[in-house]
């Protein structure tokens, strides 16, 4: 459903999942996908923190924290402030 840009049953699907199974990584991982491609990083990036606290050496959950963090800075630049 991701691949065909069908994001609303894609998310509802997974969303589903984690209903039944609160602990499904990959179903989070799936909102977490949908979220990046819908630009929604900053929702993307708390569901990355959250599965990284259960998988914390996932090289995949680390690259796509890292980008949403990296996404997140370029919608919301650091503005950066002179300390007095």
């Amino acid at each position: 459903m991701i691949l065909e840009e069908e994001f609303s049953k894609a998310k509802d699907a997974f969303r589903k999942a984690i209903r039944i199974s609160p602990n499904l990584i990959n179903a989070w991982i799936g909102v977490a996908q949908v979220a990046m491609k819908e630009l929604n990083f900053i929702e993307a990036n708390g569901i990355y923190k959250k599965v990284l606290a259960y998988v914390p050496k996932s090289q995949q959950i680390i690259a796509n924290l890292g980008r949403s963090y990296y996404q997140i800075k370029g919608v919301f630049p650091v503005r950066h402030i002179e300390i007095v």
